[in-house]
């Protein structure tokens, strides 16, 4: 399904079966540039987000447990500083990445997600 504007007919949807989409018997050509320029402006979802800013913060959080900080002020300064978590999702992420960090990773499961 396409949207389109007509001046006259103003927003029209029209269907557009797939033999429509060949040129000359083949596909129509990709934009490479195009292409390129939508995947680069792809975002990680908000969880991808999170768990990727804990995951570069966690050298310094570590740190501060280590000086005897408190989870709750350091789960303020992450507030403050724009990530957002709850105690639950701090120690979950905590759980989650201190035992890859220790295996010699960097606190990342690549699956891909």
């Amino acid at each position: 399904m396409i949207t389109m504007f007509d001046e006259n007919l103003g927003d029209c949807e029209m269907t557009v079966k797939d033999d429509d989409l060949n040129v000359a018997g083949g596909r129509r050509p990709v934009d490479e540039g195009a292409l390129i320029a939508a995947i680069e402006a792809l975002e990680p979802n908000e969880k991808q987000r999170k768990t990727d800013l804990f995951r570069k913060a966690l050298p310094a959080i570590l740190a501060a447990e280590k000086r005897g900080v408190p989870k709750s002020r350091i789960i303020l300064v992450l507030k403050d500083q724009g990530l957002h978590l709850s105690i639950g999702g701090y120690n979950s992420l905590r759980e989650k990445m201190v035992p890859e960090l220790a295996s010699g990773g960097d606190g990342r499961n690549d699956s891909g997600n």
